[in-house]
């Protein structure tokens, strides 16, 4: 399967398989959105992960799950 050029969102992306997802997907070219419910996981992933958008977010509620849809839309926020 090609990648390249994609985008993917990640739901509980911050450890274990998504975080392997993740990890994998951007090896493959793809732009990369992972969530979590806990802002320090969120960031302790982000900081591993070059070129991807990070949010924080339960995607129970309407109002998060929302967000998270404008957020995987924005250009990718690349770490230094």
């Amino acid at each position: 399967m090609n990648l390249t050029d994609s985008h993917v969102v990640i739901v509980g992306g911050t450890k274990g398989i998504g975080l392997a997802t993740a990890r994998a997907a951007l090896a493959a070219g793809t732009r990369v959105t992972i969530t979590g419910r806990s802002a320090e996981t969120v960031e302790a992933a982000r900081g591993g992960l070059s070129g991807s958008v990070a949010a924080q977010c339960s995607i129970t509620p309407t109002r998060p799950r929302s967000r998270l849809s404008r957020m995987a839309w924005k250009p990718p926020i690349t770490s230094s």
